[in-house]
């Protein structure tokens, strides 16, 4: 239907009620709450040239399979199945490329990115990324410091008893943190989110910390002269003589300071401390002890420094879209029709 408006005192469009003209019977199939018709039914714009436009107001509920692999910096994939009771899909023709966002309103969470249209409607996909910030302030970077935090448990005197405290401390923040995430991601996912493959890897790192912590570092620190009385030549010589240079952690009364044999250090501090022969050896041994644990704990500083660092990067980078940025008014810009003429 069309007209010349010179013709009609110059009218270039009309409305007319919609029961009056025939509309495609279109529908969302994969709506969830059976909701296929809008409720209030507008007038439909007739213009001189024969395009009509109808825009009813609906809002429709459909379901999408989550993959929550890369959660928080995950993106999600949707799809709008459009169809007819009585028509197949050869039947509509659709003259645009992409849907219009000319009454998209900007979400919170989501940043659109894609919504390509087909020239025979079937589906529409449509392409959203999660917007990562609010995780990256509220869970990423205090799991970070907590995980370093783990780490500086090793920067704590070999024989203070607050390391296995602190470590502890640290294991249940990091539940804490877990039970937050699992409360955020649907149930019955079939991957692993990133984000939990961070905690569960800064947990183990923590956990494996408290384990060398209370059978290496604090039994050789506190170990006896009598059920230990001597130290063994390669141990005295990897973690007394070699390492110390190394870490910087030579003390001047260390026996690594000196190449005399053990029987002339502890004879040498006899003479010294002027006590009997049998308590200063077990004092030596004792000390000696310390030391080895002192050097040990060091050397797992550095350890675990690396590979806390090292996991935690490859973990976090293996998200595609984790550098990307998203200019959410170019791209509504670029979506938007001006139907309304």
């Amino acid at each position: 239907m069309a007209w010349n408006p010179s013709e009609f005192a110059g009218i270039e469009s009309i409305n007319i009620a919609i029961h009056k003209l025939w509309k495609p019977e279109i529908v969302v199939l994969n709506n969830v709450d059976g909701e296929f018709q809008a409720t209030f039914k507008p007038n439909v714009v007739l213009q001189n040239d024969g395009h009509v436009l109808w825009i009813p107001p609906i809002i429709y509920k459909t379901s999408c399979a989550i993959d929550v692999k890369y959660f928080p910096f995950d993106e999600q994939t949707c799809r709008m199945e459009l169809g007819s009771w009585t028509y197949i899909k050869e039947q509509f023709y659709n003259n645009q490329t992409h849907i219009d966002l000319s009454d998209y309103v900007p979400s919170g969470v989501w940043d659109f990115i894609e919504g390509p249209g087909y020239i025979h409607i079937d589906e529409t996909p449509i392409v959203l990324r999660r917007k990562p910030l609010f995780y990256i302030t509220n869970i990423i970077i205090p799991c970070v410091l907590i995980a370093l935090l783990g780490i500086c448990v090793f920067c704590l005197p070999t024989d203070a008893g607050e390391k296995v405290t602190l470590s502890i401390n640290i294991l249940v923040t990091i539940v804490v943190y877990m039970i937050l995430v699992s409360k955020m991601l649907p149930a019955g996912t079939k991957n692993i989110p990133l984000l939990s493959k961070f905690l569960l890897f800064t947990f183990a790192m923590t956990f494996l910390s408290l384990c060398i912590t209370v059978a290496v570092i604090i039994n050789l620190n506190h170990r006896n002269p009598k059920s230990h009385p001597k130290i063994l030549k390669w141990v005295r010589r990897v973690f007394m003589q070699w390492l110390p240079p190394v870490l910087q952690t030579e003390e001047e009364s260390s026996p690594s300071d000196t190449d005399e044999s053990e029987e002339n250090i502890m004879n040498n501090k006899i003479g010294e401390i002027g006590s009997t022969p049998s308590n200063c050896k077990e004092r030596c041994i004792r000390e000696d002890w310390k030391y080895v644990a002192s050097v040990i704990d060091r050397v797992q500083l550095i350890i675990f420094l690396g590979i806390t660092t090292c996991g935690m990067v490859v973990i976090l980078i293996s998200a595609p879209s984790i550098f990307s940025d998203v200019d959410q008014a170019a791209i509504i810009k670029k979506f938007t029709y001006n139907i309304r003429g």
